[in-house]
């Protein structure tokens, strides 16, 4: 485990030079792990914003599921099928329900 601060203000700077200049890790004089962390940090400010489990629903199948909730009245398992989605039920309704514009409301059970 490395320490947070190993590298000082002044070697930062001459890192983010060198860099620039094109040279390898190797040529730059320092250990190449934490060369590659400090350019890595440095460099990729969206790094981290693509991990995690890819959405099988699009934008555009979220706005007809949205379409059909408000204008047909169709329950999740309905509009999962009339869309032909490859999702189950629960993503169409979790769509439903995260939506701050539709109110989500479940039906009382009712005697025959």
């Amino acid at each position: 485990m490395g320490k947070e601060n190993d590298l000082t203000k002044h070697e930062k700077g001459q890192i983010e030079a060198y860099y620039d200049q094109g040279l390898t890790f190797a040529k730059i004089g320092r250990v190449w792990t934490t060369i590659s962390k400090f350019v890595r940090k440095k460099y990729n400010e969206n790094e981290g914003q693509n991990c995690g489990r890819k959405e099988k629903l699009t934008v555009r199948a979220k706005r007809s599921i949205m379409t059909l909730a408000t204008k047909a009245n169709m329950s999740s398992q309905e509009i999962k099928t009339t869309l032909g989605l490859p999702v189950h039920k629960r993503p169409v309704l979790r769509v439903l329900v995260n939506d701050k514009n539709v109110k989500y409301a479940k039906y009382k059970k009712q005697p025959i």
